[in-house]
């Protein structure tokens, strides 16, 4: 029974990890809060972006989760991921990943610094086409986790990775 308790909830933390994780708490609200304004200014840049067919951010009016982020977030902070499609499927989700230069392509997300990912490659890859399909992840998606960066550099990094 002890070992069904630690697979569902971990063991316990090492010191080093504890240390780590007290410090870091001591900063969130201003990472989060530098995180989700400038994922803001990214997600407005990537709707009016011609190589971009879709926004997925729920800080965006036309989003239809918009009235219960809303709801949820009092500050009107609504996260640091946005995910959008480009046009041209994978081609053109590739090129934009060889030719990111601030942002950093990664399987992964979350950090101080912003990383874009391309799921069909790395979280989705093992679920079948169709599935992914049916759920939006589609050739074309990334997800970018915003991080610390000046986020006009981060838009001028994806305006010129965009260009094909």
């Amino acid at each position: 029974m002890l070992w069904d308790w630690r697979r569902l909830i971990g063991g316990i933390i090492q010191p080093f990890e504890a240390y780590l994780t007290l410090r870091g708490i001591k900063t969130l609200e201003v990472r989060l809060e530098k995180a989700s304004r400038s994922a803001q200014a990214i997600a407005e840049f990537l709707c009016g972006h011609p190589a971009v067919e879709k926004v997925f951010y729920p800080g965006l009016g036309d989003n239809p989760y918009k009235p219960i982020a809303d709801r949820m977030f009092k500050r009107k902070l609504y996260g640091g991921v946005v995910s959008f499609t480009v046009k041209g499927g994978e081609k053109s989700a590739l090129h934009v990943l060889r030719k990111v230069r601030i942002i950093k392509p990664s399987p992964s997300l979350g950090g101080a610094e912003t990383l874009l990912t391309y799921p069909v490659r790395s979280a989705a890859k093992p679920i079948p086409e169709d599935m992914r399909t049916a759920i939006g992840i589609t050739s074309g998606l990334l997800r970018l986790s915003v991080g610390l960066e000046d986020v006009d550099d981060l838009i001028k990094d994806l305006d010129q990775a965009l260009q094909f």
